[in-house]
């Protein structure tokens, strides 16, 4: 059975994503894949939604504004990374996180409005990552 919660590390796409993520050691893969989210323009697949929030949530770490409770090795991911976030990725991640959490053609947020649990606690932790991202 797959992990599946409201959290943003809270699914086995974004964990497996993580996994890929503490193998490399540079920013291309969270560049890359906030990248992948705000290309994408009529449908927005839920695996590409859960792994743009989980790159978006490495944006927030790097700049000091993490969620409490990191995934195991994310926490000396981030220690490692020399460069810091961008202006430019910074803005990037937040139109994604938008995107994800706002847009009609997203598929995580519909799967959240039409799974028969209430959305509230997703809706939190997007919103509480958009805050943190500033």
């Amino acid at each position: 059975m797959g992990a599946w919660g409201a959290g943003n590390f809270e699914n086995d796409t974004a964990l497996d994503w993580i996994y890929d993520l503490k193998k490399s050691r540079k920013l291309r893969l969270v560049e890359s894949t906030i990248s992948d989210v705000i290309s994408s323009k009529e449908y927005l697949d839920s695996n590409l939604g859960c792994i743009g929030l989980a790159a978006a949530e490495i944006v927030a770490a790097l700049i000091e504004n993490p969620l409490d409770k990191l995934p195991m090795g994310v926490p000396e991911w981030i220690q490692s990374q020399r460069k810091k976030p961008n202006e430019k990725l910074m803005e990037n991640a937040r139109k994604a996180v938008n995107m994800i959490r706002h847009d009609d053609n997203s598929e995580l947020k519909t799967l959240w409005e039409e799974s028969g649990d209430t959305p509230t606690d997703w809706y939190a932790a997007v919103d509480d990552l958009l805050s943190r991202l500033g």
